[in-house]
């Protein structure tokens, strides 16, 4: 009995000290991950909100709360704005379900849809385990069906995610194994230089660490004026994809394998906001031109207007491609930066006045 006490005290002792330093440790994780800390960790008061924005990284970078409360004729504060990096249909779904139970007066949803969503790719990997190292455990994980299967498809994975809720430190391994392993690990988190097209982790241990603490600073700063909304991984410098650099041809290919969960999560969302009387609106944010033509040339783009005929229910707005071809309105190959989010701002407002 003396070394089962003994053992637990140890035990408690060591989670304790985890969450105490975890602190001082989490700034040094990548921007994505630091985002969801941010998310789980600052809880914003809306009194009697209308809207809600759900998606990812996209939204984030190219429409503020401010453009939607400016379609809907709302004062921001009935807007609640809660896109993550590298979303997932699950991730929206578990976002309704805490969202609408907190804020039963909700009316109305936006969100992004995209390839990326609808299919399986890295993002979906690097949500979960997002989720595993920083989003927050609800019961409604394990009793729908749908999220169920997506995080937690064996018990150990449900065993995992307890073990990093007590013990934090396990949450953050994925974020350091390009610095340093507290277990051996195939992270999904790691920086990416979009104008050589290769991983940062070949960066000194301390240079990594440095450039993560002031990025993570600068998002925290900024986090209450941005109202979340911020252009992706710009840190003040108002980046754009510079002329020189080459497109790598053939990134689609990763987004060609279907992935039957997506769909199903998407179709029972729209359902249970019907059944609320909510309305839904889908947004298509476009990638950049040598993204798009990429996804066409692959079938990407077949496979998704595919894949939307089964989402009735949901009212889609497909913006005009043709004006966002310069590469001047984007950061990266992916997201817009604050040229491209003015151009969709008034794309929107104009929809919206119709």
């Amino acid at each position: 009995m003396k070394k089962i006490a003994k053992s637990l005290l140890i035990l408690i002792f060591t989670s304790a000290l985890m969450h105490i330093t975890y602190f001082f440790l989490v700034p040094y994780c990548e921007i994505s991950s630091y985002y969801w800390y941010l998310d789980r960790r600052v809880n914003s008061w809306h009194e009697n909100p209308k809207i809600l924005v759900l998606g990812d990284s996209q939204i984030i970078s190219g429409i503020t709360p401010e453009t939607i409360a400016e379609i809907e004729n709302v004062n921001v504060d009935r807007v609640v704005y809660e896109p993550r990096p590298s979303e997932q249909p699950e991730g929206i779904l578990d976002k309704y379900y805490r969202i609408k139970k907190q804020y039963p007066s909700i009316r109305k949803i936006y969100l992004n849809i995209s390839p990326i969503s609808i299919t399986r790719n890295s993002v979906t990997d690097a949500h979960k385990q997002l989720y595993y190292s920083f989003g927050e455990f609800r019961i409604h994980q394990l009793v729908d069906e749908d999220l169920r299967r997506a995080y937690f498809s064996s018990f150990y994975d449900l065993v995992w995610k307890w073990g990093i809720e007590v013990f934090p430190f396990f949450g953050l391994n994925g974020n350091f194994s390009s610095v340093f392993s507290i277990l051996p690990s195939n992270s999904q988190f790691y920086e990416f230089d979009p104008e050589t097209n290769s991983s940062l982790s070949k960066n000194p241990s301390l240079e990594i660490l440095k450039t993560r603490k002031n990025d993570s600073l600068y998002l925290e700063k900024h986090w209450d004026s941005l109202g979340r909304s911020w252009v992706w991984k710009d840190f003040g410098t108002k980046q754009e994809i510079n002329k020189n650099s080459i497109f790598p041809r053939g990134s689609a290919i990763g987004f060609t394998k279907k992935r039957e969960a997506s769909i199903r999560i998407f179709r029972k969302l729209i359902n249970e906001v019907k059944q609320s009387n909510i309305s839904i609106v889908c947004l298509d944010i476009p990638f950049s031109f040598s993204l798009e033509k990429d996804m066409e040339e692959h079938g990407v783009k077949d496979l998704f207007e595919r894949e939307l005929e089964d989402l009735e229910g949901c009212q889609r707005i497909r913006l005009n491609r043709e004006k966002f071809k310069e590469m001047n309105l984007f950061k990266d190959w992916t997201h817009l930066n604050e040229k491209g989010r003015d151009v969709l701002h008034q794309i929107l407002i104009s929809w919206g006045k119709n």
